[in-house]
């Protein structure tokens, strides 16, 4: 029985996403010229959506936009551009289904992301982080009433959310 593939097979594309945000407002964007510790927020209402938001404190303090790739997402800031790459495997998976209201929750923690092709302020950007990514659908129901947990079922309402840490540098 395969009561996760789908949910996980879906989150690999967002987490790749590599949602590096933090739920903090920022009105300014930029980096720091030494780098350090950044933390980052992504959220969407659909698994694997994009482009979408992510904010960063920290190291960098921006609100920016990602779109997303297979292996290697872009990030769209005011001052500048760079790619996250998420390529490599890893993280911890965890799955749970309610079999009474059809709610799948999806967790990967310690999924493994670097930084890398900045440009303007993030010229030079290096460095790298684990992600946690937290999925919920509510899944379609069979015709006995049952959860329809099958591949190819297409979740009745999603959100993902996604929250990162990473130790970045810049080039001087």
């Amino acid at each position: 029985m395969n009561t996760g593939g789908r949910v996980l097979r879906r989150i690999g594309v967002a987490a790749a996403a590599v949602a590096l945000l933090v739920l903090l407002p920022v009105s300014t964007a930029f980096a720091q010229p030494s780098g350090g510790v950044v933390h980052a927020f992504f959220i969407t209402a659909d698994v694997g959506s994009g482009p979408g938001p992510i904010l960063f404190h920290g190291a960098i303090n921006a609100a920016c936009t990602e779109i997303l790739g297979n292996n290697v997402d872009q990030v769209v800031c005011p001052n500048g551009t760079f790619d996250v790459n998420h390529s490599a495997n890893g993280g911890t998976p965890s799955f749970n289904l309610n079999p009474v209201t059809c709610i799948a929750t999806v967790q990967i923690v310690g999924v493994p992301f670097s930084f890398q092709n900045g440009t303007g302020a993030y010229a030079g950007i290096g460095g790298n982080g684990l992600a946690t990514i937290r999925v919920n659908q509510v899944l379609p129901r069979n015709s006995d009433g049952s959860c329809n947990t099958s591949e190819t079922a297409q979740p009745v309402a999603g959100l993902e959310v996604i929250t990162a840490t990473a130790n970045v540098s810049f080039a001087t």
